[in-house]
């Protein structure tokens, strides 16, 4: 049930953000730069290079992009479904959006790899594929407890039923052990050799290069639109501008849907680009929403900690309460969907990426690695303990749980886009994450300064929307 009046706007909610919040700003921004630069130096000295900067910061572009398009999406669905609960918050998730320029230009070193890495981080990048991938870290070194053999596609097993006659694949010796999962890195590179020249044109780097010029300027010019006519709504026409925008939210819902699939495609799946999963899209896209609603929950927080957006009240939390929860069910939906779908159907060439990171069982003896705990910690952090404990109303309007768990389901969602990404670089455990970290303070400082900027430009709630009146009046029913 909601009741509906005026709009009854207190000084404090029209206020903007002043100097101090542009200081932050600038400062992130500048701490941003310098800890990118640490990250490249960290890692030459650990000795991992550029290829360990290039996935400890994919791992991180990811992540705020995930972040960036979680807020495009919940602008395109509260116009597309007419949420008048949503106008007194919306204007937070339009500045998240609106920040994508600031992604795209944060995508460059990304595309530098495709086109100077020469495989080091898309295998499918290297200018030929007649040498092993550069782009797994792991190998078989000698002393393992493996052996090379030669089949043929006549009396292969199921597992080597993706590689060409007469093909090299190493078979284990000692299943359950080290060497078990080295030898599927090595089957996987030579299977890389056979099955990827099969994918072009789509992995080439021009058309890798148009997709994103595409994706980057629809996400861009859906979320400065939206943000622009949603400040136009306070000395215009805002009924009119309104239904300009719900109009324009259902073919913007489709191409985002269509955008935000391929470039998770193209993004992280073909870092690997033996593996596949049709599901790969609607699982990035469900770490996505929830990030975001995380992301307004703490921004909402912080500014009225310091006495801003006083009329934003506990209902309107415990509606965004009600979004993370039901994101962190979906994600674990999707994420078992995905995991059992391709485990029930047993192919090695999805199976393995499932293996690499330590969720495997072979001959009856259960393989524990680093990556292992990590998948246990998802489990656990990402869905389990969330989920159980986001389902009492009163933690969804709690000003104390909800910040926790919006934390805590954050720093979850680095952790999975950490466990997606690494294992491509170090098998069979990861490593002490400290470029990775470096680079999570670079992007986000960059990335959150900029937003921040922004943030200045306009005031930091929707006060010509005429749906304005129902969201300070919205109450939830119990």
């Amino acid at each position: 049930m909601a009741h509906h009046h005026e709009p009854v706007l207190r000084d404090d909610d029209k206020r903007r953000l002043g100097a101090g919040a542009r200081s932050f700003g600038l400062t992130s921004i500048v701490v941003g730069i310098v800890a990118l630069v640490a990250a490249v130096g960290v890692s030459k000295m650990s000795g991992g290079g550029w290829e360990r900067f290039g996935y400890a910061y994919v791992t991180n572009f990811g992540y705020f992009l995930s972040i960036t398009l979680g807020g495009l999406f919940l602008v395109l669905v509260t116009h597309l479904f007419r949420a008048g609960w949503a106008v007194a918050v919306r204007r937070i998730a339009e500045v998240i959006a609106a920040n994508m320029p600031v992604m795209a230009v944060l995508f460059i070193p990304v595309l530098l790899y495709v086109y100077m890495g020469d495989g080091v981080l898309y295998p499918w990048a290297a200018k030929s594929f007649d040498e092993p991938s550069a782009g797994h870290h792991a190998s078989v070194e000698p002393g393992d407890d493996v052996q090379i053999v030669t089949v043929s596609t006549e009396s292969a097993s199921h597992e080597d039923a993706a590689v060409d006659h007469g093909a090299e694949v190493v078979v284990d010796a000692d299943p359950g052990g080290d060497g078990f999962v080295k030898s599927r890195i090595e089957n996987h590179k030579m299977v890389l050799q056979h099955l990827v020249p099969g994918k072009r044109p789509y992995l080439t780097r021009w058309f890798f290069t148009l997709r994103w010029v595409i994706y980057l300027a629809i996400w861009s010019g859906l979320g400065l639109y939206y943000l622009k006519n949603s400040v136009a709504q306070e000395s215009g026409d805002g009924v009119k501008l309104t239904r300009r925008l719900e109009k324009l939210a259902a073919p913007g819902t489709l191409l985002f849907a269509l955008t935000i699939t391929f470039a998770a495609f193209d993004l992280m799946m073909s870092l690997d680009p033996v593996w596949f999963s049709t599901m790969w899209g609607v699982y990035y896209f469900a770490g996505s929403a929830l990030a975001a609603v995380a992301v307004m929950i703490l921004a909402l927080m912080a500014l009225q900690r310091f006495g801003y957006l006083p009329s934003v009240s506990a209902e309107h939390y415990h509606d965004l309460g009600k979004l993370l929860f039901m994101f962190v069910f979906f994600w674990g939906y999707i994420a078992f969907s995905q995991f059992m779908l391709i485990w029930y159907a047993n192919l090695p060439e999805t199976n393995y990426w499932f293996e690499l990171r330590g969720i495997t069982s072979q001959g009856g003896n259960p393989f524990v690695s680093g990556w292992t705990c990590v998948s246990l910690v998802l489990l656990f952090g990402h869905l389990l303990i969330p989920f159980a404990l986001l389902l009492p109303s009163w933690v969804k309007r709690s000003r104390v749980l909800l910040p926790f768990w919006a934390v805590w389901l954050l720093a979850m969602h680095w952790v999975d886009h950490w466990w997606i990404v690494m294992p491509n670089y170090s098998t069979p455990s990861p490593q002490l994450p400290t470029v990775e970290l470096l680079c999570l303070l670079g992007v986000g400082g960059v990335a959150v300064g900029c937003a921040v900027l922004r943030a200045t430009r306009q005031g930091l709630i929707a006060a010509g929307d005429p749906r304005l009146g129902e969201s300070l009046g919205h109450v939830n029913p119990y």
